[in-house]
Parts: structure tokens; C-alpha cells; sequence
């Protein structure tokens, strides 16, 4: 099962790339569908096939962590679009079945966790958000070595929710963490990286320090080029 992540206002989320077999069912071809309409940004249509995945996973008694990952693509997406009362809602049904059915120190569980944080933080649930974050990232800390760009959006989420308390040091150091990772493993022009740049850049400024975001700000690229350009990138790959 892989992941792909999906960033707004600061806050960084995963879809999951279900893995469908060479005779895929229904439920996977239509989770397949969803990503990939998702991916061409069309959002509306993704909604529809990733709920139409979840309520056939549903009724053909597919595994639980299956269910669990149509419910967190749905959830994503919800997010994205801004419902996030009903993402929350379909983030704590997903964590609920992998609390079930896997070990509670697994990576899965830390993302489940964080993407149900990312829901929570939009709606200012704070403190909801920060325990969330805490036990991801204690799971990736401890588990997690095969998954740092999971670690990376955790870290970058956590500096999130201590920037909403003014928790401006914790924070720092929380969003240069993230920088680090990701800069080895993706880059400096990558859109991850560009996000949780502007995040400390945003820090600087709610802290005065006008002088450290100029210089990060300068340095981040407007966000339909980087992305136009990246993907440029990928097809030339």
C-alpha cells in the first residue's frame, strides 16, 4: 500500500494508494478510479467513486484494513473539500478498524492518526489534534524507519497545531525537522518542502522576525509553477 500526500493551509495529509491485484474487484477498480481522478483534479468525480468504493468494499466483506483505506481516501478527499465534520467522522471509523486489526505501534496507524488530526486541526480542534500527532509520531519514531516522509508530514503537522498555541520554539524546531527530512529525500523544489517552508515562514512572521520570513519567502516558489514545473519533471523521468 502506498501514499500520496495532499497539503492545505499548512496542514499536510495521505491519500492511500490502494493496491489492486491483476483481476481487481470492484471496490479496487473503483478506488483506482478515484485517485486518478483526483490526481487530473477532478474533485467531485473522485468523491463520488471513492464513496461508491467504500459502500462495495462494505457489502462484498472485504478485509477491514481495505475498508479502512476506502474510508480514509473518502475522508481525504472530504477534507479537501472542505467538509471536514464529515472527514473527521470517516478518519475515526478508518482508525477504529486498523486499531483492530493491526499492531498498535504500526506505521499505518500512525497515518491513520495523522490524517484524522489534519481533520481536526481545520476545524481548530487543537488540543484533539495535538494528542493525535503526538502518538504518530511517537509510532514513527520508535517503528516507523521505512516511513519518513510520514514522519516528515507528522513533524510538520505537530508544529502546526504548537504554532496555533503559540508554541513558537516547539514549533521551530518541529517544522526544521520536517525540512530536513524532506530535503534529503525530495528536495528543494519539491511541493512538500515548499510547504512546510512557507509554515515556518509564516512562524517568523507571527513572531515579528519579518527578516528570517523575507529570506524563506524568497525562496518559495508560487505555488501553480511549482507544481506545473514538478510535474514536468515526473513525466521527463
Amino acid at each position: 500500500m502506498m501514499a500520496t500526500t495532499k497539503k492545505l493551509a499548512g496542514v499536510i495529509f495521505w491519500l492511500l494508494v490502494l493496491n489492486a491485484s491483476a483481476q481487481a474487484t470492484g471496490w479496487e477498480q473503483l478506488s483506482q478510479q478515484a485517485l486518478q481522478l483526483y490526481h487530473g483534479g477532478q474533485l467531485e468525480p473522485a468523491l463520488v467513486a471513492a464513496d461508491q468504493a467504500l459502500q462495495l468494499a462494505e457489502r462484498s466483506g472485504a478485509e477491514d484494513l481495505s475498508v479502512a483505506g476506502c474510508l480514509n481516501n473518502l475522508a481525504a478527499l472530504h477534507t479537501y473539500l472542505g467538509d471536514y465534520p464529515r472527514a473527521e467522522a470517516l478518519h475515526a471509523r478508518a482508525q477504529q478498524l486498523r486499531e483492530q486489526a493491526l499492531d498498535e505501534e504500526h506505521p499505518q496507524l500512525a497515518i491513520t492518526l495523522n490524517n484524522l488530526a489534519a481533520a481536526h486541526l481545520y476545524q481548530r480542534h487543537i488540543p484533539q489534534a495535538e494528542a493525535l500527532l503526538q502518538r504518530a509520531l511517537q509510532i514513527l519514531e520508535e517503528t516507523g524507519r521505512d516511513h519518513p516522509l510520514a514522519l516528515a508530514a507528522v513533524l510538520n503537522n505537530l508544529a502546526e497545531a504548537n504554532r496555533a498555541q503559540r508554541a513558537f520554539a516547539n514549533a521551530e524546531q518541529l517544522y526544521k525537522r520536517s525540512l530536513t527530512i524532506k530535503d534529503r529525500l525530495l528536495g528543494t523544489d519539491h511541493p512538500d518542502y515548499q510547504a512546510t517552508l512557507n509554515n515556518l515562514a509564516a512562524l517568523y512572521r507571527a513572531q515579528g522576525r519579518t527578516g528570517e520570513a523575507a529570506q524563506l519567502t524568497g525562496t518559495v516558489q508560487a505555488p501553480a509553477a511549482l507544481f506545473a514545473g514538478w510535474q514536468a519533471q515526473r513525466r521527463s523521468r
